[in-house]
């Protein structure tokens, strides 16, 4: 496992007790999101979520692995899952191509809202301090214990992609880039049908719509610890998306043997 892997695995993990963030934020700098673009490309532009859980050598049922995902598809835009598969986007696609990579960089960047919202608050302007950004991201719904995890991820995404390239201290679009309004909107999964239970006041959530889907169809066979891995990557799902009266208490599904 590289040290930004290790990174992501901390950051996961550290991150159920921080305070809850009314605006999303990427977890993993754009980086990751480019390489995670690259595994599935890899694989034919075409894969499971087990295949890329072996490509990237992260747990099926890993916090890193749902965050390195559902940060990818839903934040960046490079790739999009459609039940138990997930494939490249049009965007993937262009970021992995070196003629088209340095627009492709920028147009995901500006996909994440939060980014495309400090980016035109501070175009062609020197960035404020490190804690004044913080308190910018705050009063834009970041939890104040994740602002400086926020921040830092901000600032590598905006150098990944290109916007520091003529100063250090401002964001600037890349020379040679143009930037197509309609093309940095925020990404929209594909649906798959799920029931009304998998829905949150009458809108479907993708990352349930994605476990959904992988569940088998009635009457397959289902082992007992491919259910349990489902059941904690549930879990997991409901805690980044939904808030608890009491967060002291964890839900933790493991396989116990009968007695016999």
């Amino acid at each position: 496992m590289t040290n930004k892997e290790q990174s992501i695995d901390q950051t996961a993990s550290d991150s159920k007790g921080r305070g809850r963030s009314m605006a999303g934020f990427p977890y993993v700098d754009l980086d990751l999101g480019v390489e995670t673009a690259k595994y599935v490309f890899e694989m034919g532009g075409n894969c499971t979520f087990e295949q890329l859980s072996e490509k990237s050598g992260q747990a099926l049922d890993s916090n890193a692995l749902r965050i390195r995902i559902n940060t990818t598809w839903r934040q960046y835009g490079l790739i999009t899952v459609n039940g138990d598969r997930i494939s490249l986007s049009d965007l993937g696609k262009a970021v992995l191509q070196p003629a088209t990579e340095r627009q492709a960089r920028v147009e995901s960047f500006l996909r994440v809202p939060i980014y495309k919202d400090i980016f035109s608050k501070y175009r062609d302007e020197s960035l404020p301090a490190s804690k004044v950004l913080e308190q910018v991201m705050e009063d834009m719904g970041v939890a104040p214990k994740q602002s400086a995890r926020a921040r830092q991820i901000l600032m590598r995404s905006a150098k990944q992609a290109g916007l520091f390239e003529d100063s250090d201290f401002s964001l600037a679009i890349p020379r040679g880039v143009k930037i197509i309004e309609d093309r940095v909107s925020e990404p929209q999964s594909e649906s798959v049908n799920v029931p009304t239970e998998m829905t949150t006041h009458g809108k479907r959530e993708p990352i349930f719509e994605a476990l959904w889907g992988m569940v088998p169809p009635s009457g397959a066979e289902w082992t007992i610890e491919a259910r349990a891995k489902w059941l904690n990557m549930l879990s997991n799902a409901l805690d980044m998306s939904l808030t608890a009266p009491d967060n002291t208490i964890e839900v933790c599904v493991s396989v116990v043997k009968k007695v016999r």
